[in-house]
């Protein structure tokens, strides 16, 4: 069986997102600049030339690119400015490939809410 570790921190209004396996992927989801942390909702048409929208990258493997897409924030919860539970899901299209769009999804719960 294997095993990844998982770092999940705010900074900010940034969620930054950091999974090692056999390879080490990171990621950051940033909600519009008029939010200070994630809320529930729709963040549309992010690009990193319009950055008042949002921002959200993925990377790893060897692999990065100029990234444009969406996330949904459909469920977030907040301790004392700390995450304790978030569900996400998002696209993330590389601008000069062309490759398939990402589509991920994220369910994490703390153990320590």
């Amino acid at each position: 069986m294997n095993s990844a570790t998982f770092d999940l921190r705010v900074e900010g209004n940034r969620l930054g997102i950091d999974i090692q396996e056999s390879a080490k992927w990171s990621g950051y989801f940033i909600p519009m600049v008029s939010l200070t942390q994630l809320q529930v909702g729709y963040y549309g048409d992010i690009t990193e030339r319009n950055i008042a929208k949002g921002l959200l990258s993925w990377w790893g493997d060897g692999r990065a690119c100029s990234a444009s897409g969406w996330f949904v924030v459909n469920d977030v919860t907040y301790v004392a400015g700390a995450i304790t539970a978030i569900d996400l899901r998002f696209e993330q299209r590389c601008e000069l490939s062309s490759t398939a769009a990402l589509h991920a999804k994220l369910h994490w719960r703390s153990d320590n809410p």
